[in-house]
């Protein structure tokens, strides 16, 4: 694992088939593990899985912000979510009127009866329903973030609305040089963050990822991506020795660990890169699919 990453961090670029950063989680080195195994070209790292980017997330039509960095830290900056196109479900079990007296009494009389069959029927078709905290759903991926600081617009209750040029700079080179990936660049780099989904259970935020205070990492994964897909910050990480070929892409992601998934943020990107990116998500799928059936075993062998 950590081993062979070394090793191939030395290799020329025309060996990297493609590169990918994963939190630190235990849950992730598996994975990173079978990952090299399929694909010896590939090269793969572990860092704190918010990427080095510290900020408070405001998805569309919310009223709270979300800390998505270790819980010590306080960041200055909020990122905000633009032209979202999910829609959250509801369900009637979740409505405050079934906190009064009488109506709550009448909807236990009546939903509970309801919620005691879908719950029967849930252990033989298993789906997702309001209730569950999906690890998708935590951000929209086909909408837009503020990452890029507009001065028109730079302020929301104190913080900064997205980050300055140099700013995305000093972050990019900050990772990049945390964990050795400064040069040898493959055409497709990957920041895959690591969430879960849970139904009902009181210690979902200890199954999220703990470097983005208990919440998903899809954001960071995103926000990282795109400051160093950014043209300006290129020009400076070049005049600072660290030179991104003008091929190469990075794609933020989300693994959840609980349904051993990933989804891939995908941009625009050349022919070519699409073509890698197609091998590059069959060689994941296989690692997925490897990963969950150990966990089984192991499990299997435990009981």
């Amino acid at each position: 694992g950590l081993l062979e990453t070394r090793t191939f961090a030395t290799r020329s670029d025309a060996e990297k088939s493609f590169q990918a950063l994963f939190c630190i989680d235990d849950r992730e080195c598996s994975l990173r593990r079978y990952v090299e195994k399929l694909d010896p070209k590939a090269a793969t790292f572990g860092t704190p899985g918010f990427f080095g980017v510290e900020f408070y997330f405001k998805p569309e039509n919310e009223l709270f912000y979300t800390k998505l960095c270790p819980a010590p830290v306080f960041p200055k900056y909020v990122v905000k979510e633009k032209g979202a196109h999910n829609k959250r479900k509801a369900d009637l079990h979740y409505n405050p009127k079934s906190h009064g007296f009488v109506l709550g009494w009448i909807y236990s009389q009546t939903l509970g009866f309801i919620s005691a069959m879908r719950l029967f029927l849930n252990i033989f078709n298993p789906n997702v329903t309001a209730a569950t905290s999906l690890s998708f759903n935590h951000m929209d991926k086909d909408s837009e973030l503020t990452v890029e600081c507009n001065h028109q617009d730079k302020e929301e209750n104190g913080l900064q609305i997205g980050y300055s040029i140099d700013e995305m700079a000093e972050r990019v080179e900050n990772l990049l040089k945390s964990i050795g990936l400064v040069k040898d660049f493959a055409p497709l780099v990957y920041i895959i963050g690591h969430g879960a989904s849970s139904t009902n259970n009181p210690h979902y935020a200890a199954y999220d990822c703990g470097a983005c205070s208990g919440r998903a990492g899809s954001v960071n994964a995103r926000v990282m991506s795109t400051m160093a897909n950014h043209p300006e910050v290129r020009k400076i990480l070049k005049e600072k020795g660290i030179e991104i070929p003008i091929n190469t892409q990075f794609i933020g992601a989300l693994h959840d660990t609980t349904r051993d998934e990933i989804d891939f943020y995908i941009q625009e990107m050349s022919a070519e890169n699409k073509g890698h990116r197609e091998r590059n998500v069959e060689t994941f799928k296989e690692a997925l699919e490897k990963n969950v059936n150990a966990v089984n075993i192991a499990i299997y062998a435990s009981g």
